[in-house]
């Protein structure tokens, strides 16, 4: 009767290491990118990433505002790349999952570019356009997240 009992309770702590983080899972996609109004050439990389793949766009050349991106199956990258840039699905700070469209700094004012985050959860949307370079009423959480999106961008072709 111990052994059964013992079994039973490592068998419930394997399996209950094994949930994952419920604000995650309810992360249905991220599209993020990043644009460059004046400038020669394709000026706009954008990516959809979900659980188990990440695509580009490449119907889009200059940002204009939100749009409507075509990721379409032939345009999935490697599981290698969606491997190296996944984590950004657990690294959304909190935060940025409770506010409806949010611009931080003066993004692409002077030519520096801006970064482009859509967060969709739970049928929910999240927008948020922000400077490359920072500004200062940007949270210290979101500037970590921006880093690591302009980071996981200069990975992917």
């Amino acid at each position: 009767m111990n052994r059964i009992a013992i079994l039973v309770c490592i068998a419930a702590v394997a399996l209950s290491s094994c949930h994952k983080d419920p604000r995650v899972s309810a992360i249905n996609e991220i599209v993020f990118g990043t644009y460059y109004n004046n400038c020669g050439g394709t000026c706009f990389h954008i990516y959809r990433i979900d659980n188990n793949k990440i695509q580009k766009d490449t119907s889009v050349q200059y940002f204009g505002s939100y749009r409507d991106f075509v990721f379409s199956p032939d345009r999935t990258l490697t599981q290698a790349q969606y491997n190296s840039v996944q984590h950004l699905i657990d690294d959304v700070p909190d935060d940025m999952l409770n506010i409806t469209t949010k611009v931080y700094g003066c993004p692409d004012c002077y030519d520096q570019g801006g970064v482009y985050v859509s967060i969709t959860r739970n049928g929910a949307n999240t927008r948020y356009l922000l400077d490359t370079k920072g500004s200062p009423d940007e949270p210290a959480t979101y500037k970590a997240y921006r880093e690591k999106i302009m980071a996981a961008i200069e990975q992917l072709p």
